[in-house]
């Protein structure tokens, strides 16, 4: 389980290359207003693009971790259906583009970051495979050599002079090598280099067997983002690019869910007639998502100013400081609702995730349309705050109803109360003095002695590999 870990971590701390640390370096050369007109459409790319993504990263991942003997029938099908979703949509869109002038300055950035979405989904996929086989050695070494690749182009391309277009035509093609040496490693680790298209009547059944899943993400992507929508409608692109830094950066701390959730979520799907087993590994996910969760928050809330320091230089993103605590209770909450919503998709109750995602995109769009004309960009904190509970409420309920218990121990409530107590004190205490009281109490709570043990035995067993 450790090893898992930390080979899904080094792949996602990859991934911060172009997710994240590319993007800063984008706000901190372009400036907020330039990178507000680059976010829009960046945002709205990814959103569009959720339908060929149709919620695989969660479904695929379980299937073949229930059944790795038919990696490459479930990968296929998965496949068939992203190629139907996508022709589908270049037609709908083609035509919709063509009758209606739509997003004006940003069309052009907003198609080209489309394609290279979907060249990215489909890449994805074939990773996925490695994820449900918990081969997750295997995707470090794709990550590795596309993010880099990804990285260092973007960033030619900036250093030379080239704007929103000229970067997003670098994503095309970055995204493009990402899924083709994907597709390679997954046609010769899975030893199957042939296309099996799937017939109709297994695409329709595959389609609604996975609804669940495609509005789960679907909505879930839609209410972490439609807040930047509605703050270019009523705040314009210079408020949307502090936003966004602010948001890079909380994205940056919650590299850790997917890590862990990618993690548990093969293991949860074998144990999910066994109750006792199912309970313990979900409690045990809960409590190391609260220790990430715990130490993000303190961070963000003591050294935001920092922060901002180091990654902007400070100017006119000072304001994105005074963001950073709100944005950390998010962060905390996300990781909190973490072992909930997973124990609910390990267990066939995809549904009851979709119904609660779509719920909270409700009361999301409807705080945000009432709290950003008024209050700005706390507003859209704080709804953003409200609908995260509101979510989180809603997986506990049900997860307790499905294992019996509220996979909370002794360790997680103090890890909480740990959180409380850092936000309070941060406002009167030395920031420095809060972060490392704060950290030494999160490894003191959090973390048992087993782990402890785990951990240095694979730091040992690891120690003649490093000095290679």
């Amino acid at each position: 389980m450790l090893k898992n870990t930390l080979f899904m971590l080094a792949s996602n701390a990859l991934r911060l290359l172009t997710g994240v640390v590319l993007l800063l370096l984008l706000a901190r050369f372009w400036g907020a207003e330039t990178f507000g007109k680059f976010m829009y459409p960046f945002t709205l790319a990814g959103l569009t693009v959720i339908l060929v993504d149709y919620g695989f990263n969660l479904q695929v991942v379980r299937d073949i971790g229930k059944d790795p003997g038919h990696v490459h029938y479930i990968t296929c099908k998965a496949l068939t259906i992203k190629l139907y979703l996508t022709i589908g949509m270049l037609l709908v869109g083609g035509i919709i583009f063509w009758i209606f002038p739509l997003l004006g300055e940003y069309r052009m950035t907003f198609c080209l970051l489309w394609i290279a979405n979907v060249f990215n989904s489909f890449g994805v996929l074939f990773n996925l495979a490695f994820r449900g086989l918990e081969l997750f050695n295997k995707e470090v070494v794709i990550t590795f050599y596309s993010n880099v690749i990804t990285f260092i182009l973007i960033g030619i391309l900036v250093w030379v002079g080239y704007g929103p277009v000229g970067i997003a035509v670098g994503f095309v093609l970055a995204k493009a090598f990402f899924m083709a040496i994907s597709w390679y490693q997954y046609s010769f680790v899975v030893a199957e280099d042939k296309f099996k298209c799937s017939k109709w009547s297994v695409v329709i059944s595959s389609l609604s067997q996975g609804f669940p899943f495609a509005i789960h993400v679907a909505l879930g992507t839609l209410y972490f983002q439609v807040d930047t929508i509605i703050i270019e409608h009523f705040l314009g692109a210079k408020s949307v690019g502090i936003y966004q830094s602010a948001l890079r950066v909380m994205i940056a701390g919650l590299i850790m869910t997917d890590v862990i959730s990618n993690v548990y979520l093969p293991r949860m799907a074998k144990s999910l007639y066994e109750t006792e087993s199912l309970t313990t590994l979900g409690t045990c996910m809960t409590r190391y998502c609260l220790c990430i969760g715990v130490i993000g928050l303190v961070v963000m809330s003591s050294g935001g100013d920092w922060i901002v320091d180091i990654l902007y230089g400070g100017g006119e993103y000072k304001r994105v400081a005074t963001l950073f605590p709100l944005f950390g209770v998010v962060l905390l909450l996300r990781y909190l609702g973490a072992s909930y919503g997973i124990i609910l998709t390990a267990s066939n109750r995809q549904t009851v995730r979709m119904v609660a995602v779509s719920l909270s995109f409700v009361v999301s769009i409807g705080l945000n349309f009432w709290l950003v004309p008024k209050m700005g960009l706390v507003g859209a904190l704080f709804a953003s705050i409200v609908t995260h509970i509101f979510l989180t409420i809603v997986y506990i309920l049900f997860a307790w109803k499905q294992t019996g218990s509220w996979l909370i121990d002794i360790r997680s409530i103090i890890l909480l109360g740990i959180a409380l107590t850092a936000l309070y004190s941060s406002n009167f205490l030395s920031p420095v003095f809060v972060l490392i009281v704060s950290v030494v109490s999160v490894a003191l709570v959090g973390v048992t002695k087993t782990d402890w043990n785990q951990i240095l035995k694979f730091q040992i067993r690891r120690t003649p590999v490093a000095g290679i």
